[in-house]
């Protein structure tokens, strides 16, 4: 992954709540490389190679939800140490959405410029739509910090309005969890009861996944026995994530790691651990054939 040393070329466009299609229309006057961030900082285009005199058109889809975050409108941030132009045109869309939907490790987080990937924190749902292709858009509905009894109080009414039949939602929650209640693993599992429940009514398909952050596993296993029973779909992302790290060993574990995270009994995740464990959810996803695999962009997996 690469770092980047400049301020990012900011684009913005005053539109209403809603899901749009923007296309990126980029001219390069030096060799360079280029990512492109979008909303709260979800990756779209992660370190696409450039050359001098070099044009290209990037489309991807965005949500605009401006009563979570209060943003108004689309915001666009373009990362590279070279010399370009770019304009970007917005398209109103009706397509599926997958709503993310959890705490700390699904959250997205702000980054500083100078840009070092490994130094920045991340949640894996920003980094999720850098693997999605045309006809879906994400929106990520995660707080840092916010356990799911939170998110029920908070937001859940909101995820009701907004979701529509043949959309996703993500569900992972576990790493915020307040676990000083003796009775907090079943409250746990009702209230992730609640929130399944509350998708499917809708006509949407509840993905849950485990959370990473998380030094124990029994919200892992709440989380699965609450899909189980109520017919959805779960993802041992924990394991998947740690098996693949812990192959690499220590060492070759640590470039995922946001440094010293250890020191807070969690694995808090920097920009390429997101990315890390946001492809391998999406791989979860094809192999499984579950139905957001239409979605997914089986190029950039590759990569």
């Amino acid at each position: 992954m690469n770092a980047y040393m400049m301020e990012p070329l900011e684009i913005n466009a005053a539109v209403p709540c809603g899901d749009y299609e923007v296309t990126v229309s980029v001219m390069a006057h030096s060799d360079t490389f280029l990512s492109i961030f979008a909303q709260n900082r979800s990756f779209y285009v992660r370190d696409l190679r450039l050359f001098r005199r070099e044009e290209k058109e990037l489309t991807f889809t965005v949500n605009v939800c401006s009563d979570i975050f209060g943003t108004n409108g689309i915001k666009i941030q373009l990362v590279c140490d070279g010399d370009l132009t770019a304009t970007a045109a917005v398209t109103p869309v009706t397509v599926p959405v997958l709503y993310i939907c959890g705490g700390s490790g699904t959250a997205a987080y702000p980054s500083q410029y100078p840009y070092d990937p490994y130094a920045a924190r991340c949640g894996w749902g920003q980094a999720l739509p850098q693997f999605t292709k045309g006809g879906l858009s994400a929106a990520n509905r995660s707080l840092p910090g916010s356990c799911i009894a939170e998110f029920i109080q908070t937001r859940l009414a909101g995820l009701r309005d907004e979701i529509q039949p043949g959309s996703f939602a993500v569900i992972s929650f576990g790493d915020d969890e307040r676990t000083s209640e003796s009775d907090a693993l079943d409250r746990f599992g009702r209230d992730m009861d609640t929130v399944i429940k509350a998708v499917t009514e809708k006509g949407a398909v509840p993905i849950v996944c485990s959370p990473i952050n998380t030094a124990s596993d029994e919200y892992v296993n709440a989380a699965e026995a609450s899909a189980r029973r109520n017919g959805a779909v779960f993802i041992d992302l924990r394991h998947i994530f740690t098996g693949h790290t812990d192959k690499l060993g220590a060492d070759g574990a640590q470039p995922y790691i946001l440094c010293g995270s250890a020191e807070h009994g969690s694995l808090r995740l920097n920009d390429a651990g997101g990315t890390l464990a946001a492809r391998l959810f999406a791989r979860e996803i094809l192999s499984r054939k579950i139905p957001l695999s239409r979605y997914m962009d089986e190029a950039a997996l590759c990569i």
